[in-house]
Formats: C-alpha cells, sequence, structure tokens
C-alpha cells in the first residue's frame, strides 16, 4: 500500500490567536462589525425571539415574531383554532383559507357531497342533501329535469297555483308557480314597497315602509299609512306634497279614523283635510264616500271651498277654510288592490297627468295604463275608484275604432250616456267614470289615472 505524504495529503487544525499586538485590533473589527454602541452580550450569548432557536423562556420559536401562527409573538405556543393553518385532533382539516369551494370548509370540516357548499372541479352541484330528483344528484351531480309538466312553461298544472311562463319572481306568479302575497318575502314590483316575509323592522304588515317612522302610523283597519307635516302650507301645494309620496291629503270616512289619527299622531290644531266643495256639494279628493261627516255647528260656512280638521273640538270637527290659508296637513297613502281571479293589481294616482304621461309613470312603475277587458273586471275596479280616470284605450289608430292598448276590443255598449261624443275630433282617449261607464276625453286633458300590474 502506498502511503501518504504527511506535508502533501494530510492537513493538520491550526489554532488561530492573534498575536499579542493585533488583539485589540480584533476588538476593534468586532465593535465595527455589530456598531459602535454597547454590545448586549446576554442576547448574544442566549438569543432572542424569532431566531428558530428554542430557549430556556421560550416554548416555541417559529422564526418571526407574528402571532396567530401557532407561535405568539412572545414565542408562546398559542391553543389552536380552526383556520390556523394547522390541523388540531377536533379538526378533520384545516388549511387556513377560509374558503368553501376547496377540500377544507371554513368549519374545519372535510368538504362532502350534500353539505351545501359547492367543490370546485369536483362537484357540479350541492343542495344541502343528498336526494336524487331535485335536480341535484345524490353524488352532486346536475340532473336533467324530466319531460312532462314543469313550473315555468306556462301551463297551469294540478299542482300550480299559477304559471305564467317566466321566472320572474316580482311578479303576480312568483317563479315557484304561487300567487305573490305579502308577507312572502319578495317585493311585488309597483304594488308593495316592502315585504320582510313576517320579519318585524320597517316594514309594515300590509308591505308599507311606515311602522317605526317618526310621524308616521300604519292603520290596520283599512292597511293605510298616514304621515304628518308640521310644515303649513296652502291646500293644493299640501296636496302636491303627499301626491309625491304616493298618496293625497287624508280623508276622515269615520269616527274612529278620526280619532285613531289625533291619538297615533297626536295631533293637536287645525288641519286640512282632503275635502272640496263645489256647489254645496263636499267630496274627498280620492273619490271615497262622503256619506259621513263630522262638521261643527253652523259649518260649513260661505264660500270657502276647502276643508281643516280641527282637534280642539270634541272628537275632531270640521271647518270650511280659505284655500290659500296655510295650514299644517297629514298624507295619507294605501297600497294597490287585487283583482281575486287573475291577481292583477290596480293602482289609483290622484295625481293629474295627460294619457301619454300617465302610461309613461305606470310603465316606469314596472305596470301599464289599466285594461279592463271584462265586465267582471271593470266592475270589480270600479267598485274601488270613485272618481274618473285614465284607463288604457282609445281610438288613436283608427278613428271611432276603440280598443285597448292589448289590441282587444272595447266593449262599446259600456259607455256613458251620449257618449263617445269626439267632441272635435280630439277625444281619443278613455276615462273610467265614477259611475263605471266609459267616457272619451281629450288625451292631453291632465286626470288622474289608474295603473295595472300583472
Amino acid at each position: 500500500m502506498r502511503r501518504a505524504r504527511r506535508n502533501e495529503d494530510t492537513f493538520l487544525p491550526v489554532r488561530f490567536r492573534p498575536p499579542p499586538s493585533s488583539r485589540w485590533g480584533f476588538f476593534a473589527l468586532v465593535v465595527a462589525a455589530f456598531g459602535s454602541a454597547c454590545l448586549d452580550w446576554s442576547s448574544l450569548e442566549n438569543g432572542s425571539c424569532g431566531d428558530k432557536i428554542i430557549k430556556q423562556q421560550e416554548t416555541c420559536d417559529d422564526g418571526n415574531r407574528i402571532s396567530g401562527d401557532g407561535c405568539s409573538d412572545t414565542c408562546s405556543i398559542e391553543p389552536d383554532r380552526c383556520g390556523d393553518g394547522r390541523p388540531a385532533p377536533n379538526e378533520d382539516c384545516d388549511d387556513g383559507n377560509g374558503s368553501n369551494d376547496d377540500a377544507c370548509l371554513d368549519s374545519c370540516k372535510n368538504a362532502s357531497c350534500g353539505d351545501g357548499e359547492l367543490f370546485e372541479f369536483e362537484e357540479q352541484c350541492d343542495d344541502g342533501n343528498k336526494q336524487d330528483g331535485d335536480g341535484c344528484s345524490h353524488d352532486c351531480k346536475i340532473e336533467q329535469a324530466p319531460p312532462g309538466p314543469m313550473c315555468g312553461d306556462g301551463k297551469l298544472d294540478p299542482d300550480e297555483a299559477c304559471d305564467d311562463g317566466n321566472m320572474d319572481k316580482s311578479d303576480a306568479c312568483l317563479n315557484g308557480c304561487s300567487w305573490a302575497t305579502c308577507g312572502d318575502g319578495v317585493v311585488r314590483r309597483g304594488v308593495e314597497e316592502c315585504d320582510e316575509g313576517g320579519a318585524k323592522g320597517e316594514c309594515s304588515r300590509g308591505c308599507m315602509l311606515c311602522a317605526g317612522k317618526a310621524g308616521s302610523f300604519y292603520r290596520g283597519v283599512n292597511a293605510h299609512c298616514y304621515t304628518l307635516h308640521g310644515d303649513p302650507l296652502p291646500q293644493d301645494q299640501a296636496r302636491q306634497a303627499c301626491q309625491a309620496e304616493g298618496g293625497d291629503l287624508w280623508t276622515v270616512t269615520s269616527q274612529a279614523e278620526g280619532s285613531d289619527l289625533i291619538d297615533k299622531l297626536m295631533l293637536s290644531g287645525r288641519f286640512w283635510l282632503g275635502m272640496t266643495r263645489n256647489n254645496g256639494n263636499n267630496s274627498w279628493v280620492t273619490g271615497e264616500d262622503s256619506t259621513y261627516t263630522s262638521f261643527a255647528p253652523g259649518q260649513p260656512t260661505g264660500t270657502e271651498r276647502c276643508i281643516a280638521f280641527d282637534t280642539q273640538a270634541t272628537s275632531g270637527q270640521w271647518l270650511s277654510d280659505a284655500c290659500p290659508a296655510s295650514l299644517p296637513f297629514v298624507c295619507e297613502r294605501g297600497n294597490a288592490f287585487v283583482y281575486p281571479l287573475d291577481h292583477h293589481a290596480y293602482l289609483l294616482h290622484t295625481g293629474a297627468l295627460g294619457s301619454a304621461a300617465a302610461e309613461q309613470r305606470c310603465n316606469a312603475d314596472g305596470g301599464h295604463l289599466a285594461t279592463l277587458e271584462t265586465d267582471a273586471e271593470r266592475l270589480f275596479v270600479g267598485k274601488n275608484v270613485g272618481i274618473a280616470a285614465w284607463v288604457g284605450a282609445g281610438d288613436e289608430a283608427s278613428e271611432g275604432h276603440y280598443v285597448w292598448s292589448t289590441g282587444a276590443e272595447l266593449d262599446t255598449t259600456r259607455f256613458a250616456m251620449g257618449e263617445p261624443n269626439d267632441s272635435g275630433h280630439m277625444q281619443n282617449c278613455m276615462l273610467l267614470t265614477p259611475a263605471d261607464k266609459y267616457n272619451d276625453n281629450p288625451c292631453a286633458d291632465a286626470r288622474p289615472y289608474l295603473c295595472e300590474f300583472e
């Protein structure tokens, strides 16, 4: 065997010891390396939290000073929690990302078919159960709809209340083929102001935004909302303010209604009513029955056309007053009324517009001017509307040929006596009169109007 040469093949360790003359220079190098301040020799000897070395006073050291990752910023072990990225004995998993579309849910449970969370790329659907026949199978695959009757096909099946052939849930027929009602949790467009589905909040029982608002009172007897306006205005301006809210000046059709309002809105003083006098006759601006009156003794007097409610009198009594006078007032608004045969809803607007502008307003709310194509529908609507109002019919397209906006023929036997007279060949739009008859009228005339919502 060949013997290695000592000086060429073997390396012996050599201890370095600075010569005496250079020791102070060595310490100068150390000071330069760690800064000019006094050295923390205890930290050099014992280390510090965050250096990945677990020392006597530490229970962990993960190399950082961040809490929430299992080892706190003081190098103490933190208790296990779901979402910290460290699976614990009571957890199926813990990926720490808070996402529910992967293999580990944010509840630290393994994703599985039927948990109601869609596992991306693994499941086609997950409806929260493992049943077949409901659109999502037991193994979370989308099922093909079976042939035959189904909700949304436009055909009324035995187990459906309605089927309008669309999936619009804001109209009369919900996309579950049931009729829309107040309290179903879905706001019906143009008909309901709100619908909290029975939950308590700002939505009143009649699905109106009236409950809990200062100066407002929802009266369940007639399902109307009343709002107090304390700033005085002349009667015509007060009406405009109420019409902007979707209502009109309040109408008192019973002693109980007047007493309720005095009590609930804490009324004190004199307020405008929605009543006017013409040729000695009293009428409400909404066309409601004016049989009930509560005039103070000797009232109404003079030629004043407007009527005020005086709370200082016993149970509230009425007085005639000058229309330009400024008084505080109460606004009243109600919901649309629903025809039970087809669940179409109708809403009367007392704010006057021309026929074309009225149609545009109805369209903006999701409806159209009412089309009363049957006697039953006409009589039902007439029972709820006591003033002349625009409906969606006329002979603008063809003189003397009266049709609804749907194209259906209007029954000309239902015109009022002497109508249509088409005075000056300018009366091409149709009004429904308080007598439930039709009357042609100039389209540009500003009149109340009736919207219909299907």
